[in-house]
């Protein structure tokens, strides 16, 4: 399987911005994550599909390896 280039690094900020952003709203601190400019700027295609593939694994509701399918079952359909 051919690895994708910039996909895995777009659901690394995706990740890293929501839990840094729960930790800090439980604290009552606003906080804006880059990758917010990055999805606008750079990654446009992948703001949606990762969203919604990894939300549920961030909230619990689904696992990595069900995130990691959602994802790729929708660049694929995308294309």
């Amino acid at each position: 399987m051919k690895q994708h280039p910039v996909l895995w690094h777009a659901i690394q900020f995706y990740l890293t911005g929501e839990v840094v952003g729960a930790a800090l709203a439980r604290r009552n601190v606003g906080f804006t994550p880059a990758s917010a400019g990055m999805f606008e700027r750079a990654w446009p295609r992948y703001r949606q599909p990762i969203t919604d593939a990894w939300g549920p694994y961030v909230d619990g509701r689904r696992t990595m390896d069900e995130a990691i399918a959602a994802t790729v079952a929708a660049l694929k359909a995308a294309r």
